[in-house]
C-alpha cells in the first residue's frame, strides 16, 4: 500500500513564508541599522598631506544603535565602487600599484562617539584609497579618503594672531610663488601629533604664541625643529634667558631699542622699537649698529630664527625681511641665488638602500666552491672510470643502466639538500637600521629588512611600540587571492604576509622616533696639534668601529664604545683620512680582508645613504666660518628589537646591523691650536657653484673666496700666527690670494706655503678677511677639495 501526502498550496506557502522569516532572522541587519552610521575622515592637517610623509588619518565614527565592534579597513577602489568614482583601464592601473590593505580593530559603545587615527604612506594616500567601517561582513559606512597633497610646496603656519595681522599675509600674496602655502592657525589647534606637524615647513610663532603652548605643544614644537623644521621666533618673555624657548632661540632677548631699523637695506618705513641680545647660538645674519637684528641657529635637521621686531613694528616696507625669515633672501647664500632652507627628509630615509644591503644575508652563505668542484669531481671519476671498472670486475656491465641514472639522481639531491636554504628550519631574518640622535629623549630610526621563509606559509612581522611598519613590496599569495595586510593598533603595527611561497623573500620598511634612547656623552676639542676629549657611551648599545666625520670627507678612527664606559681620545690631526682610502667607508674592491664582500653588500651601501645624506645637508645648511660640529659614527651588531618575525613553522633566527650617527659638538682649548685645512668654510664672493658635496664643491667658472675668520678672535679670543695652504694641486686649476699690502693677487705654488706671523698682515685685512680666487681652465664640473682652497689656521687662544 502506498501512501501519498498531498499539501495544499497554502501550506506550502506558509511553510516557504516561515523559511523567508528564519533566514531574516539569521542573516538580520545589526541592531546599528537602526540609525545610519556615520563616519567623516580628516586627512593630514587640515585635509594637507605631503606624498614623501606618514599621513595620520583621523576617523570618527557615530553610533547612533547598539554597541559594535568591527574594523576600519583601507583598500585601493575596485570596480564595485561604482558610487565612489571607479575609474577603468589605464587609471586604475596605477590605483594597483598600492595593493596592500590597511586594518585597525574599533569599537564605538552604543551612542557614542569615537575618534580612532590611521597612518598612511603619503604614496598611498595619492590614489585616493577607500576607508570603510566594517562589522562582521557588513559595510556600515564607506568613503573615499580625499585630501590635497601639496608636494613641491613650502607650507607657513602663522601660529598668533599678531603675525596674521601684520604685512606677512600681503607679501605672501604679491610674492606669487606658488610653492608657498599660507595657513593660519590658532594655538590651540596647533596638533600635539608629530606626524600631523611635519607637514609644515616653516612655522612664525609670535610672543603670546609661545607663552599660550601646552607642555604637550611645546614637546612637539622641538621635536619638528629637530627633524626639519623651520621655526622663526619674535621677541617676548619666551625668548628672553630664563624663557620657556631659552634653548631654542639663538638670541635672548633683553635689550630694548628704539632704532631706524632699515634691517641692511631689506625694509623701510619709519623706526621701529626692538627687543634683542647677544647671540647665544648660531650666528647673526643681521647686525645694525651693534644690534643683532636677525640670528640663526641649526638644531638636528632643522633651523631657529629670531628677530629682534615684533610682526606688527617691521610694517608694510619689510618684503626683504619676510623673504630672509622664510628663506627665500638672497642675501646668506653660497651660490649667489636662493638661499633654500633645509627640507625635512623623507619618513623612510634612503630606505632602499637599507633594504638592499639586507637581501645579502651572511648566514644564506652557499658552499664554498672548492667543495662543490671537489663533489662535481668525485661524481664524474665515480660515474666514469671507477664505475666502469668495478662493473667490469664484477661483469655486470649491464647494470650501468640503472646505477648511473640512481647515481646521479642521488648527486642532485644532494647537491640540493645544500642549498642555503635547507641549512634553517623556519624562518631568518636580516633587519639594517640607522639611528640618528639628536639628544637623548629623540632619535630618528631607519630600518629595511629581509625575511626568508623555509618552509613557506603565513609570515607576519611586528614591530616594537612606536615604529611604523609597512611592506617593501606589494606582494600577493600563491593563489593571487589575497593582499598583503597591515595591521594597526594604538601602539604598534604589523605586517602579515599570506601564503608565501616555499624559500621566498618578503621585505619591510620602518620608521619611528626613539624618545629615551640615550646619546653619547662627552667633549671633543683642538689642542695644540691635537684632537683630544672623551666620550660615554650612554645609548645600551655596544658600539664597534666608531669614527669622527670632519668637514672635507675626513675621518679619525676610533675604535670601541662600551656600554657605559668612558673612552678617552688623544688623537693627532695627521691622523686625519680621506674616507675613500678609510676602510670605515670604502674598502677596495678585493683587499686582503675575508670579509669584503659582507662590507660591500652592507656597510659599505648603508654608509652610502650616509654620504649623500650629508651632501644635501651641506648644500641646504651652508654657512661660512668654522664648522663648531662633527659626527660620530658606530657600529652596533645587532638591532634594538626593532622587529620580530613570526611564521607558521619552525623557529626564526633573526640578524642585524645598525649604523649610529650624532653629531658632536668641536670646540678650540686654551693655549696654542691648529685648525686644519677645510674646517673653516668661505663665503663665496663670486663665482656660480654648481654642487656642493661632503670632500668639497664644484664649479662651472673662476670663483672668488672669503674666509672670515673674525670668529676666532670674538668667540676663542684668538691671536692668529701662521697660515698654511696644503700642497697639493689639481690639473688645470690654481690658486691665488690677494695681498692687500701690494693691491695684488699672488699665485700659490703647487707645493704649498706657509705665511708666518710677520706676513698674515699683509694678506688679511682689519676685520680678519682672508681672499683667495680659483682659477679654472679645463677642469670645470670636477670637485675642487675644502683641504686645499682653505688654509690651516695656527693661533694661540685665550680666555
Amino acid at each position: 500500500m502506498q501512501l501519498h501526502l498531498r499539501i495544499s498550496p497554502y501550506y506550502r506557502w506558509l511553510f516557504l513564508g516561515a523559511i523567508a522569516v528564519l533566514m531574516l532572522l539569521i542573516f538580520r541587519p545589526y541592531p546599528a541599522s537602526a540609525g545610519t552610521v556615520g563616519m567623516t575622515v580628516r586627512p593630514g592637517l587640515g585635509g594637507l598631506y605631503k606624498g614623501n610623509q606618514i599621513v595620520p588619518i583621523k576617523v570618527t565614527i557615530e553610533n547612533p544603535g547598539s554597541d559594535l565592534t568591527g574594523i576600519l579597513r583601507v583598500r585601493p577602489l575596485d570596480k564595485e565602487d561604482t558610487e565612489l568614482g571607479y575609474i577603468s583601464g589605464e587609471d586604475q592601473m596605477r590605483f594597483r600599484q598600492w595593493e596592500s590593505e590597511i586594518h585597525q580593530e574599533v569599537k564605538v559603545l552604543a551612542g557614542q562617539r569615537a575618534e580612532y587615527e590611521l597612518l598612511l604612506p603619503g604614496n598611498y594616500l595619492m590614489i585616493r584609497p577607500v576607508i570603510e567601517f566594517r562589522v562582521g561582513n557588513q559595510v556600515l559606512a564607506k568613503t573615499r579618503l580625499e585630501g590635497t597633497n601639496v608636494d613641491g610646496q613650502r607650507v607657513m603656519i602663522a601660529l598668533g594672531e599678531s603675525i596674521l595681522d601684520s604685512s606677512l599675509p600681503a607679501w605672501v600674496s604679491n610674492e606669487q610663488n606658488p610653492s608657498l602655502t599660507l595657513k593660519y592657525l590658532p594655538v590651540s589647534s596647533l596638533p600635539v601629533d608629530i606626524n600631523e606637524l611635519r607637514i609644515c615647513d616653516l612655522m612664525l610663532v609670535d610672543a603670546n604664541a609661545v607663552m599660550a603652548l601646552t607642555e604637550a605643544q611645546e614637546q612637539t614644537l622641538r621635536e619638528w625643529v629637530y627633524l626639519g623644521g623651520w621655526l622663526v621666533l619674535f621677541p617676548g618673555p619666551g625668548t628672553m634667558e630664563q624663557g620657556r624657548l631659552a634653548d631654542l632661540t639663538p638670541v635672548h632677548s633683553a635689550t630694548v631699542k628704539q632704532i631706524r631699523g632699515t634691517f641692511v637695506g631689506l625694509r623701510g618705513g619709519e623706526s621701529l622699537t626692538i627687543r634683542t641680545g647677544p647671540v647665544v647660538a648660531g650666528k647673526a645674519l643681521i647686525v645694525e649698529d651693534g644690534l643683532n637684528l636677525v640670528a640663526r641657529r641649526s638644531l638636528g635637521h632643522g633651523q631657529v630664527l629670531y628677530c629682534a621686531a615684533a610682526p606688527g613694528e617691521l610694517g608694510k616696507e619689510a618684503t626683504g625681511v619676510w623673504s630672509l625669515l622664510a628663506g627665500l633672501s638672497s642675501g646668506p647664500s653660497v651660490t649667489g641665488e636662493k638661499f633654500i632652507p633645509s627640507g625635512k627628509w623623507s619618513y623612510f630615509n634612503d630606505i632602499r638602500r637599507l633594504i638592499n644591503a639586507s637581501t645579502y644575508i651572511p648566514q644564506l652563505r652557499p658552499p664554498s666552491t672548492a667543495l662543490l668542484f671537489g663533489l662535481w669531481l668525485l661524481y664524474v671519476v665515480g660515474i666514469g672510470p671507477l664505475l666502469y671498472l668495478g662493473l667490469r670486475r664484477l661483469d655486470r656491465r649491464d647494470w650501468a643502466w640503472g646505477v648511473i641514472p640512481v647515481g646521479a639522481l642521488l648527486v642532485a639531491v644532494g647537491f640540493y639538500l645544500l642549498a642555503p636554504s635547507h641549512r634553517f628550519d623556519g624562518q631568518l631574518t636580516q633587519t639594517l637600521a640607522t639611528i640618528e640622535i639628536y639628544h637623548p629623549q629623540l632619535a630618528e630610526i631607519n630600518a629595511g629588512a629581509t625575511a626568508v621563509s623555509s618552509s613557506g606559509g603565513d609570515l607576519l612581522v611586528q614591530g616594537s611600540p612606536g615604529l611604523y611598519v609597512y611592506p617593501e613590496t606589494e606582494t600577493r599569495s600563491q593563489d593571487g587571492s589575497t593582499s598583503t595586510l597591515v595591521q594597526q593598533s594604538e601602539n604598534r603595527m604589523q605586517v602579515a604576509f599570506s601564503d608565501v611561497g616555499f624559500g621566498s623573500i618578503r621585505q619591510v620598511k620602518a620608521y619611528g622616533l626613539a624618545r629615551n634612547l640615550g646619546n653619547i656623552e662627552g667633549e671633543l676639542y683642538l689642542q695644540g696639534h691635537q684632537l683630544k676629549g672623551h666620550l660615554t657611551n650612554q645609548t645600551g648599545m655596544a658600539l664597534r668601529d666608531a669614527h669622527l666625520v670632519f668637514e672635507g670627507k675626513k675621518v679619525i678612527f676610533l675604535g670601541d664604545l662600551p656600554v657605559q664606559e668612558t673612552v678617552l681620545i688623544e688623537k693627532t690631526l695627521a691622523s686625519l683620512k680621506d674616507l675613500e682610502t678609510d676602510p670605515f667607508w670604502e674598502e677596495p674592491w678585493r683587499p686582503d680582508n675575508p670579509y669584503w664582500r659582507e662590507f660591500r653588500m652592507r656597510e659599505y651601501q648603508m654608509l652610502g645613504g650616509t654620504e649623500r645624506a650629508r651632501t644635501v645637508s651641506l648644500q641646504e645648511q651652508w654657512e661660512s666660518g668654522f664648522s663648531t660640529e662633527v659626527q660620530l659614527m658606530a657600529w652596533h651588531d645587532g638591532t634594538p628589537s626593532l622587529l620580530s618575525v613570526h611564521g607558521s613553522a619552525g623557529t626564526t633566527e633573526q640578524y642585524g646591523l645598525t649604523l649610529i650617527k650624532q653629531v658632536l659638538p668641536l670646540k678650540l682649548a686654551n693655549g696654542e691650536v691648529r685648525i686644519p685645512a677645510g674646517f673653516i668654510r668661505p663665503r663665496i664672493e663670486s663665482g656660480k657653484v654648481v654642487d656642493i658635496q661632503p670632500e668639497g664643491f664644484v664649479l662651472n667658472e673662476n670663483a672668488e673666496l672669503i674666509y672670515h675668520l673674525a670668529a676666532l678672535r670674538q668667540e676663542y679670543h684668538m691671536q692668529i700666527k701662521s697660515l698654511e695652504f696644503s700642497p697639493v694641486s689639481i690639473p688645470g686649476c690654481s690658486l691665488e690670494i690677494y695681498n692687500h699690502q701690494n693691491n695684488q693677487w699672488e699665485a700659490l705654488p703647487a707645493e704649498g706655503r706657509k705665511l708666518g706671523a710677520g706676513e698674515t698682515s699683509d694678506y688679511l685685512t682689519s676685520d680678519l678677511q682672508l681672499k683667495m680666487r680659483i682659477i679654472q681652465k679645463d677642469n670645470f664640473g670636477k670637485v675642487i677639495p675644502f683641504f686645499w682652497v682653505g688654509p690651516a689656521v695656527e693661533g694661540v687662544v685665550s680666555e
